[in-house]
């Protein structure tokens, strides 16, 4: 179980930081 989550752990940081950004984007297009 621990190995699992220490596979995974990467993965969801990089979602998480790809859908910040991709957010962040949107919100600016949509802002100006």
């Amino acid at each position: 179980m621990g190995e699992m989550a220490w596979q995974r752990a990467p993965r969801l940081l990089m979602f998480v930081s790809l859908n910040i950004m991709a957010g962040t984007i949107i919100f600016w297009d949509m802002y100006e």
